[in-house]
């Protein structure tokens, strides 16, 4: 038959001489050569059973103007299934309810008007085909059961379905490699619809027409592997799942008033923001998805949960002020998602499990009402922020933070962090925790800030903290802060009356105690730990300062197990700023304090430098360890009175403390010091000779009662200096012949140094001289050995 030049009245010959022709042969698709392989697969799965009248290389022309139905309604065809291949259409074709068919499919054929499928009771199949002016599917109140499908279809107008109040098994639409304007339905029903191999379509679109009282209806939408430049859903009510998958497009997609079980995102996206407003749904994924997106839940939209899983990259997830989320969840698979900014704004979540993300800027904000649970586990962020919202319990466990954590106007029944790093700032503002904080193997580059909150209790184990900061406005519920196997750059108090802070196997590069007190009812214990350096500067100590067993620390970082920390952490905290996490040198600073009721035991005060200046410690309480053994006073010329005076003050006090705790050796020495800075105290003052003669005799003669060497040594010098002149005196002035006797020296000098030899009038008046002089020098002497050699019998 020539398909150029038959008639739709030869067609028409042709089907009426051969409606009685049943064909009882079932055709293997795989031996059908006109059909290429994509369609014998798309046909062989759907219609392998079925019996098949073949129409091939037909050309049908109409030249009326009615629009001719292709076939009567009632064919009396017996087979199941008509194929139209390689034919080409030059009129408006519509198909309509035909009787005893199953299938009508066109393979290869050409449509130069349009083409209107209107309420078929039969599949209507398009393979390979093209639509010059568009397609039209239309349907009624009847029921329809069946399939409509485009596979490969050129379509150059748009292809349009309104479904009247009936319903449809199928309608697909894959691989239309043609630039198509629209595909439209409106008011449907359709049990599964699904968009494949688009290569470029320029907007699919699914509405009521304006109509606000009626829903379009699925079982499934699938848009998949399409070009598709702009998607616009609303009024959708889908049974199972709403699917989009690996799709191009440089518009939006927009989904308005769905209602559906599932709402699935997956693989490559193009646009620039997907939307959901004013929806409903049950479970919403966001799967193995990569693309520069926006995607923005809005007003009205509520969610069961919200999953993400393998998000390669996203540039935003926003859920909007209005919309109720009941729980977000991520993956537990271990496969990373990234996000460049994550925020859930102004909405109502009772449930958030945080799970392997990667996100640029993640703020959740003014939660409506209160979430249960709020979990972030396994994720790395560069900003946290949680604003104006109330979380009953708080997890953050193995987590990074690049800058912020920002905790504003929350609040939270409990908040456990472990395995955390933060190498910004943490800060709680304003925000409610009534059972408390625990933070375990955590990391805090930046510091913890809490400014007008309130914490039930706090506690942190095996956690790197630069430092601790409470504001005023901030309170602490429990009075017990404790800390264990931790680092901190700098400790200091806490603005708050009455806490006991309990610090154990910690290292302290800086305790920092400036310009604040601790009250009366208030504790510092700090036991077990290393102590770099201590600053007590205009510092009140009221209450009780403990610390026990003490020492500098060689490495800041020595006393973690480096296994509970990843390393590159600690690079990192050192390359942004090295200064601060260097260790500080090993020093003592007291400057204008008061220490109060403080006790240093087992500390080891001989590895410090210590600097004083102005600071009351006589009230302290030193045991089993060794004094300061080298003492500088601060901000003060070492060449002034005032200088000397200061070390004076220090020695007494620590003369005090000797004494107060019956250590007799330690009380001497002190006191011989400050008596040694007393003398260079006078050393600057005028007049006051015989004094200065006083302190300058003791120095030499015990070392002010603490050296029976130094005695010794005096006793031994003086009196064979003064031997000498009387031994001269008396071999050449009196020519006393014992003196001329060498052998007699020893003998001599021991009656010249006995105090109970008597002065004789037979000798010079010079010798004589010499002998009182010396009696009273010896006898002074003597005075000052007992003295050193009794100073450990002292009370």
């Amino acid at each position: 038959m020539d398909k150029k030049h038959t008639s739709f009245n030869d067609l028409k010959f042709w089907l009426d001489q051969n409606q009685k022709l049943e064909i009882d042969k079932k055709f293997r698709l795989d031996n059908a050569q006109y059909l290429n392989r994509n369609t014998q697969e798309i046909i062989k799965s759907r219609f392998s059973k079925s019996k098949f009248l073949v129409i091939k290389s037909l050309g049908v022309s109409y030249s009326i103007k009615d629009q001719p139905q292709l076939f009567p309604e009632r064919l009396n065809f017996r087979g199941q299934t008509i194929i139209f291949s390689e034919c080409s259409f030059d009129f408006q074709l519509i198909f309509r309810r035909i009787e005893n068919i199953e299938n009508l499919v066109f393979i290869n054929c050409d449509f130069s008007e349009k083409v209107f499928v209107s309420n078929p009771n039969y599949n209507v199949l398009f393979f390979d085909s093209t639509f010059e002016n568009g397609l039209n599917l239309d349907g009624d109140e009847k029921l329809l059961d069946k399939c409509i499908g485009l596979y490969g279809v050129n379509a150059k107008g748009p292809i349009t379905y309104e479904n009247r109040n009936g319903s449809l098994k199928d309608l697909e639409i894959h691989g239309i490699n043609s630039d198509l304007s629209l595909v439209h339905l409106n008011k449907v029903k359709i049990t599964n619809f699904s968009v494949s191999e688009v290569g470029h379509l320029g907007k699919l679109q699914i509405d009521c027409g304006g109509t606000t009282d009626c829903y379009n209806e699925f079982n499934s939408v699938r848009v998949v592997n399409s070009s598709i430049n702009s998607i616009h859903f609303d009024q959708i009510k889908v049974e199972s799942d709403i699917s989009f998958e690996n799709l191009k497009g440089d518009q939006n997609l927009y989904l308005k008033t769905i209602i559906a079980k599932f709402l699935i995102l997956k693989s490559h996206f193009s646009y620039e923001t997907i939307s959901i407003e004013n929806s409903k749904i049950t479970e919403f994924r966001v799967k193995n998805f990569e693309g520069n997106t926006i995607i923005d839940v809005l007003n009205k939209t509520k969610i069961s949960t919200f999953y993400c899983e393998n998000v390669l990259f996203c540039k935003e997830l926003n859920i909007h002020d209005g919309s109720e989320l009941e729980e977000f969840k991520s993956t537990e698979t271990g496969i990373v998602s990234n996000f460049d900014s994550f925020r859930l704004n102004g909405i109502k979540l009772r449930g958030g499990y945080f799970n392997h993300l990667n996100v640029e800027f993640f703020i959740i904000k003014k939660i409506q009402g209160a979430i249960d649970q709020m979990t972030v586990t396994n994720s790395v962020f560069n900003s946290f922020h949680v604003n104006e919202s109330n979380v009953k319990k708080g997890s953050v466990s193995n987590t990074k933070i690049k800058e912020n954590v920002i905790l504003r106007s929350e609040e939270f029944s409990h908040l456990y962090f472990s395995e955390f790093t933060v190498l910004g700032r943490t800060v709680f503002n304003e925000v409610s925790l009534s059972n408390g904080i625990e933070w375990t193997n955590c990391c805090f580059n930046e510091g913890i800030h809490f400014e007008k909150s309130s914490i039930a209790s706090l506690k942190i184990e095996k956690s790197i903290i630069r430092q601790v900061f409470f504001k005023s406005g901030s309170k602490l519920l429990n009075s017990k802060v404790k800390f264990k196997n931790c680092v901190f750059a700098q400790f200091q108090l806490f603005p708050i009356d009455d806490l006991e802070y309990f610090i154990e196997n910690c290292t302290i590069n800086t305790l920092w105690l400036k310009n604040n007190s601790l009250s009366k009812s208030s504790t510092l214990s700090i036991s077990n730990s290393n102590l770099n350096s201590i600053n007590l500067i205009h510092c009140n100590i009221y209450g009780y300062l403990y610390i026990r067993d003490c020492k500098p620390a060689k490495e800041l970082f020595s006393g973690l197990l480096l296994e509970e920390f990843d390393s590159k952490v600690i690079e990192e905290i050192n390359l942004i700023e090295e200064k601060s996490w260097e260790p500080k040198p090993n020093q003592i600073n007291l400057y204008f304090s008061s220490l109060g009721q403080t006790e240093f035991i087992e500390f080891k005060f001989e590895e410090y430098k210590f600097k004083f200046n102005n600071t009351k410690l006589i009230d302290c309480f030193i045991a089993g360890s060794q004094f300061p053994q080298k003492i500088e006073i601060a901000n003060i010329d070492p060449m002034t009175k005032e200088y000397h005076n200061q070390k004076v003050l220090v020695y007494n006090q620590l003369k005090k403390i000797a004494e107060r705790n019956g250590d007799i050796v330690k009380s001497s020495l002190m006191h011989s010091k400050a008596l040694a800075s007393q003398k260079k105290v006078m050393d600057k003052e005028k007049g006051k000779h015989s004094e200065k003669v006083v302190f300058w005799l003791n120095e030499v003669s015990n070392d002010h009662g603490e050296s029976w060497l130094a005695a010794l040594k005096f006793i031994l010098i003086g009196t064979i200096y003064f031997f000498i002149i009387f031994y001269t005196s008396e071999r050449y002035i009196s020519q006393n012949p014992m003196m001329l006797e060498p052998n007699l020296l020893w003998s001599q000098y021991l009656k010249f140094i006995n105090p109970f030899e008597k002065i004789t009038l037979d000798r010079h008046w010079i010798s004589n001289t010499v002998y009182f002089l010396n009696k009273i020098y010896f006898s002074y002497g003597v005075f000052q050995l007992i003295t050193a050699f009794r100073r450990h019998g002292k009370k």
